[in-house]
């Protein structure tokens, strides 16, 4: 059995899922899907300078694209379509996260080199 205690709170609404909808290989699903939890952690990771706001909305768009994989995972059943499909938005997030937190911390860096 996987740790599944880094998703408290996914698992709650993919349980509901399983439950009425019956879906097989609810177990799959989970680690294919934490992809984005792992793109989070790693965004908390390289952004120690950001401000929270920031970090906050940079959250909710991956837990929105996470919700959004998630329901092509049960609407299609596909789960290796769906694996591809969120590894390419898991990296295109990160990269544009990274990218952002780049260009924040010159910014940071050069505004505070004035004062």
């Amino acid at each position: 059995m996987h740790d599944l205690t880094m998703f408290p709170s996914s698992i709650s609404s993919r349980v509901t899922l399983h439950i009425v909808f019956n879906i097989p290989r609810l177990d799959n699903v989970l680690i294919y899907s934490s992809e984005f939890v792992v793109s989070s952690k790693v965004l908390m990771f390289i952004s120690p300078i950001i401000n929270n706001s920031f970090l906050s909305i940079s959250l909710c768009v991956i837990q929105f694209f996470n919700s959004f994989i998630n329901s092509l995972m049960f609407i299609f059943g596909g789960l290796y379509i769906a694996f591809i499909i969120m590894f390419l938005f898991s990296s295109i997030i990160s990269i544009f996260s990274a990218v952002l937190n780049f260009i924040l911390y010159v910014c940071v860096d050069g505004i505070l080199s004035l004062t």
